[in-house]
């Protein structure tokens, strides 16, 4: 960038100010024909300097503003950004000043996109200028000219990390959408009519052309309805399988036809996970994997070798194994053939019988077969994208937990009186909690009481961010108290009506493990005991002692003790769904899991797993670890604890629920159940695609 004019070549978004931001949108909806405003939020930058971990200020004329608060709505009309400002209070005047009485919406702002804040800041200060304001909000950097003696309005340069570019190009998708893809007119109030935006637009000069061009394409969203640009087309699906903006048909979980396509083109071209590695630690160790109709056999074949094969003789088709076992050769039980762990074949019985064909012929059939964290993954198709490709970024989010050196502590498997997805929908959300566990942030961990009015406006907010294949949510804090671009932190737990922060944090980590039985640990729940008593620093950082606790408790038994930063754990998020059927949950030292599968022929009816992982001590890695897996044809006898049990109840009423008349879909939050919308829209592309 060299001039002014480089700056302000990519053309991003027209700026507002208003006192009243529901009628600043409808004015832009009526007037100019755009879409309801989908994303609307509060933003709060003055309460961290530059140097703050959150990243997140605001600067005013030259000034680190102490309080910065101001509500923003947004839309999209074609690839032109329409934001409505509300200012709330701080060094706000930049906006305040400029609202004009008795005006629904005043313009304000011209923003453009640039790939490098810093290289604008240059030029900037080359051409004698300052930035009026400017600041850091999440992964936006941006700064604002005050160009309102010779233009009327300021300009505004911003630099955008994956999160804004997200976010920008899916409010573009829904304008989009709506239009039918038709170019709307750009609302620029006070600057003449309305004009197209369209790539090759040139109706705005500053010491040169202005281009309208699109925002990059995003890797993952927030606060929306997700799509991306490999997304089925929606008239390829049939229309009662259709998904819309936030809303999922019901026929999708209750249909039988439905559930045989996904049996037949979803399951059996993605990686599913089937055991831990531990669980088949010596050579001949096996697990079988039940998925409707098909049985799949994963074996250690050597030290170092893991193989998977269909659990089915060459001969007459009969299963070979059943569970989970060790062998030193595959036996029919039926006719008695055998097999080598390679899969070849090792014993026909009167073999000069049979019409003459190679060896190979008689070898089992292989499946694709890899593993990563300590699980091991299966897929039946044979040109499906490598593991780690398919899996990506999940590895790379989960890299700091060390899965791979966690052990499987206990496995309880269920028969549950619901499809297979509304198992999964109860654990990918946390939008539930206040309604479903009020008793998490009780001082009464006894007290299963429906939540008071007063709890449920302490409610923990968790938005979801929703990637081209996984998601995951992240609990924030309570809602009243966070903003749009706060993230998730292990600080924010604490138990209501305690008023000993180490009691009311320590309490919060116990519950977890006494109830759960996983999640936490021995380790963790002996850290929380003693934070209780403990002597907190000057700075009254309770997270940061029972850190230190935990620590040194996990390092005297000889655990691989790896510090983690904010910036890992908020990018790690709460829940991710392993696109289609696995969640899991990254935390330090202990975990949980859950899986589901559903049952061959019956929609209403799945079988869905709950497992706990601990890590171990580095001198623990190679050691024998028994696993006995424990399945439940009745959930209530499976000793699941209070939270698990609520869980599991849901799932019978939503069951019911959904055959009601009444009922015609799911209808999701945008902010906080993307991840089960998300999970519906990857599918279409395995179910629905034609290639």
């Amino acid at each position: 960038m060299r001039s002014l004019a480089d700056l302000m070549r990519n053309f991003l978004q027209v700026g507002y100010v208003t006192d009243d931001i529901d009628a600043a949108a409808s004015y832009l909806e009526s007037t100019f024909g755009t879409i309801e405003c989908v994303t609307h939020f509060r933003s709060s930058l003055g309460r961290a300097g530059p140097g703050a971990a959150s990243g997140s200020f605001v600067v005013v004329d030259g000034v680190t503003a102490d309080e910065w608060l101001i509500d923003v709505a947004l839309v999209n009309a074609g690839a032109t950004n329409l934001e409505i400002i509300r200012p709330l209070g701080g060094a706000v005047d930049l906006y305040r000043g400029a609202i004009r009485p008795g005006v629904p919406a005043t313009l304000h702002h011209l923003g453009f996109r640039v790939d490098d804040f810093d290289a604008a800041s240059e030029v900037v200060a080359a051409s004698g200028l300052t930035w009026k304001q400017f600041g850091r909000s999440g992964d936006v950097r941006f700064g604002y000219l005050d160009a309102t003696a010779t233009l009327g309005h300021f300009i505004e340069v911003m630099e955008l990390g994956p999160d804004g570019a997200g976010m920008f190009a899916q409010l573009e998708a829904a304008s989009n959408a709506a239009s039918g893809g038709a170019n709307l007119p750009v609302p620029v109030a006070g600057m003449g009519v309305g004009r197209t935006a369209s790539a090759d637009a040139q109706w705005w000069k500053m010491e040169g052309v202005i281009a309208v061009s699109a925002v990059a394409e995003p890797h993952k969203l927030k606060g929306v309805t997700p799509s991306f640009p490999s997304d089925v087309p929606p008239e390829r699906i049939p229309e009662k399988y259709r998904l819309g903006r936030g809303f999922i048909p019901k026929s999708r979980y209750l249909d039988p036809e439905f559930q045989a396509l996904e049996l037949d083109k979803l399951f059996t071209r993605t990686w599913l996970m089937v055991c831990r590695e531990e669980e088949i630690s010596r050579v001949g160790s096996y697990v079988e994997y039940e998925l409707g109709a098909y049985s799949i056999v994963v074996i250690r074949d050597a030290p170092d070798s893991v193989r998977a094969y269909y659990n089915s003789c060459r001969h007459r088709g009969t299963r070979l194994v059943e569970g989970c076992g060790r062998v030193g050769t595959f036996i029919c039980p039926f006719h008695g053939w055998r097999w080598n762990l390679d899969g070849s074949i090792k014993l026909i019985l009167d073999q000069e019988e049979f019409d003459p064909v190679a060896t190979d012929n008689w070898s089992l059939v292989s499946v694709r077969c890899d593993t990563w964290g300590g699980f091991v993954f299966i897929n039946m198709d044979p040109t499906a994208e490598p593991l780690l490709d398919y899996l990506s970024p999940v590895p790379e989010f989960f890299a700091p937990f060390q899965f791979e050196n966690m052990r499987v502590t206990w496995w309880k498997s269920l028969r549950v009186p619901c499809n297979w997805k509304t198992a999964l929908d109860g654990f990918l959300e946390s939008y539930h909690a206040i309604g479903t566990h009020p008793q998490l942030m009780r001082a009464d961990k006894h007290n299963l009481n429906l939540a008071t009015l007063r709890e449920i406006d302490n409610r923990i907010w968790s938005p979801t961010t929703t990637y081209e294949r996984h998601a995951h949510y992240s609990a924030v804090g309570r809602k009243k108290d966070v903003f749009r671009d706060s993230v998730k932190t292990p600080e924010a737990r604490g138990t209501d009506n305690v008023t000993d922060p180490r009691v009311s944090f320590a309490k919060a980590v116990q519950y977890i493990y006494d109830d759960m039985k996983g999640l936490e640990n021995p380790l963790s729940h002996r850290a929380a005991e003693e934070l209780k008593t403990a002597e907190i620093p000057e700075d009254g950082n309770v997270y940061g002692k029972f850190r230190e606790l935990y620590r040194d408790l996990s390092i005297k038994e000889g655990l691989d003790w790896r510090d983690i930063t904010s910036e890992q754990w908020a990018a790690a998020g709460t829940a991710w769904n392993v696109f289609p059927n696995l969640i899991l949950l990254p935390n330090q030292g202990s975990s949980f899991g859950y899986r589901a599968r559903p049952v061959l022929g019956d929609p209403d009816s799945c079988t869905f797993e709950i497992f706990a992982l601990e890590q171990v001590a580095t001198a623990d890695y190679d050691k024998r670890s028994d696993v006995e897996r424990q399945h439940f044809d009745d959930f209530n006898e499976a000793d699941l604890g209070d939270v698990f049990m609520q869980d599991m109840r849901n799932t019978k009423n939503v069951t019911v629920g959904m055959h009601s008349p009444g009922y015609d879909g799911h209808r999701l939050s945008e902010a906080q159940e993307m991840t089960i919308y998300n999970h519906h829209r990857v599918a279409d592309r395995y179910i629905f695609r034609e290639d």
